[in-house]
């Protein structure tokens, strides 16, 4: 019976109580990491606007939230490609990274906003219109679906 179980294929069911799981798993860290991560944004922030932009600026505070789009990244990459296995650690890394530059990014815009350094930009319209939430945690679900893609025929004997 074990193995009956074992091979039975995967449902849409059962992908959605993974990415629950790991979701809830993952939202207690993240929530108790929130302040120290965001005070790591503030200070890259600053450390951006001194040495590149040659401003002095503080930044008390960085509310948006990170690491919440990570956890939820991360949840939706353990809980399985489609309804097969969860993407390589490779892929996984590559899409975190990508949305650590997406949430200093998305930083520095509303940094910048708020100094009136960039004016009307198109970045920072976007930013108002859509939200930063929807931003991050849009971010995080494209990063996935990007990431989840199978390699292309010519690239299966590679390791991902």
């Amino acid at each position: 019976m074990g193995q009956a179980a074992a091979a039975a294929p995967a449902t849409p069911v059962a992908w959605l109580l993974r990415f629950s799981i790991w979701a809830t798993l993952l939202l207690v860290p993240c929530w108790a990491l929130m302040s120290r991560y965001q005070a790591g944004l503030a200070r890259a922030a600053e450390w951006t606007f001194r040495n590149v932009f040659g401003m002095s600026v503080d930044v008390a505070i960085v509310q948006v939230y990170a690491p919440l789009d990570l956890g939820l990244f991360l949840s939706l990459c353990l809980a399985g490609r489609g309804l097969g296995r969860p993407l390589p650690l490779r892929r996984i890394s590559l899409g975190v990274a990508l949305l650590v530059a997406l949430e200093f990014g998305t930083t520095m815009v509303i940094l910048s906003d708020e100094l009136k350094l960039l004016g009307d930009s198109p970045a920072v319209s976007v930013i108002r219109r859509a939200g930063v939430e929807t931003l991050l945690f849009g971010g995080s679900i494209l990063a996935w679906l990007v990431l989840s893609v199978p390699p292309a025929p010519g690239r299966r004997g590679r390791r991902h």
